[in-house]
């Protein structure tokens, strides 16, 4: 995924009021659920997050498959798969 893409995405999400949790899948399959508006923060395509236990998790926006925003549908994906 886009640098630019990953991070205004990202601080969209973590923006939004009422705040939802969202999904980040990553290549090797693995995913990031985001279920806490300040347990991920994005800069120049560089993320942390904190998951469970607050371990730190971190990625890089070339490591971004899709961006799964409606996790009650699981339908809606920001950005772009990778092509």
């Amino acid at each position: 995924m886009d640098a630019g893409l990953f991070t205004d995405t990202v601080n969209r999400l973590v923006r939004r009021q009422p705040f939802q949790p969202f999904t980040i899948r990553l290549n090797d399959g693995s995913h990031f659920e985001v279920d806490r508006p300040h347990s991920l923060t994005s800069l120049d395509g560089l993320a942390v997050g904190f998951g469970p236990g607050n371990v730190p998790v971190w990625f890089d926006h070339d490591a971004v498959a899709k961006i799964v925003e409606d996790l009650a549908s699981n339908s809606a994906a920001a950005g772009m798969e990778e092509e």
